[in-house]
């Protein structure tokens, strides 16, 4: 959160800095250029493969942490609409298409769960 915050304060002095032309009025992104731009991908995808390989990673797309999140958030039971509106899916129904196999093994745990309920009574 704190590193959010700091990037909240670095964006307010650049729209100070760009007046008038300041892109972020409409969008509200959290991540911009100074302009309030959109950054692009590929600079995104490079920062990111430079720090993944500094800390001694295996090789990842930064793609893969909306996957990890979405993975670990249906884990600690997060709510599927709210997960698929934040990932910004069309439906609940995609995010259970994609994501589907973290729910199935969500149901296996569960079964069990009931299984040694039952068991114990």
């Amino acid at each position: 959160m704190s590193v959010l915050k700091e990037v909240k304060k670095q964006q307010a002095r650049n729209r100070l800095v760009a007046g008038s032309a300041w892109q972020n009025e409409i969008d509200d992104l959290v991540f911009t250029n100074i302009m309030g731009g959109t950054i692009p991908h590929s600079s995104v995808e490079h920062e990111f493969k430079e720090m993944v390989t500094a800390a001694g990673c295996q090789d990842h797309r930064f793609h893969d942490l909306r996957h990890s999140f979405a993975t670990a958030a249906l884990r600690k039971h997060a709510d599927v609409l709210t997960l698929s509106r934040n990932l910004g899916h069309s439906s609940v129904a995609f995010t259970l298409d994609v994501y589907g196999h973290v729910c199935e093994e969500m149901a296996d745990d569960f079964a069990n769960l009931m299984d040694s309920i039952i068991a114990s009574h």
